[in-house]
C-alpha cells in the first residue's frame, strides 16, 4: 500500500510503514513542508496514496475530489497531540484496519487512539 504522510505527522512515521512493508513517503522528504494542503492533495492523487493526516480539511478536499479517475484516500487520524512512540504504537494497533479497508474500496478512514 501506499502512504503519503502529512507535515504535522513526524517523518518516523513514514519510516516504520516502510519497514512495515508499504510504500511511504513524508512530505518533508518530498519538499512540501510548506505547502499549502490543496498541493500536498494533488501529490497523493499522483501518487495514488493513502494520506494520513491529523489535518480535519483533508475531508472537504477529499469530497470535492471523489469520483475522479485517480483518487486518493485519507486516514483522518484523531490521536490530539502524543509522542512518536505512541503514534508509531496507534498505528501498530490500526494498520491492519486500516489496509483491509483502503483494501476494499474505503477512501475516508477516520481512527482514533483505540485505548480510549
Amino acid at each position: 500500500m501506499r502512504f503519503l504522510v502529512d507535515a504535522q505527522l513526524p517523518p518516523e512515521l513514514a519510516s516504520w510503514l516502510i519497514t512495515s512493508g508499504h510504500e511511504a513517503h513524508h512530505v518533508a522528504g518530498l519538499g512540501m513542508s510548506g505547502a499549502r494542503d490543496s498541493e500536498i492533495w494533488q501529490k497523493a492523487i499522483e501518487f495514488q496514496a493513502i494520506l494520513i493526516t491529523k489535518d480535519s480539511d483533508f475531508f472537504s478536499i477529499f469530497q470535492a475530489t471523489a469520483g475522479t479517475q485517480k483518487q486518493a484516500g485519507v486516514v483522518w487520524l484523531r490521536v490530539g497531540n502524543t509522542r512518536t512512540r505512541r503514534l508509531l504504537e496507534i498505528m501498530g494497533s490500526l494498520l491492519p484496519e486500516i489496509v483491509n479497508l483502503a483494501t476494499q474500496g474505503e477512501l475516508f478512514i477516520e481512527v482514533g487512539d483505540p485505548s480510549e
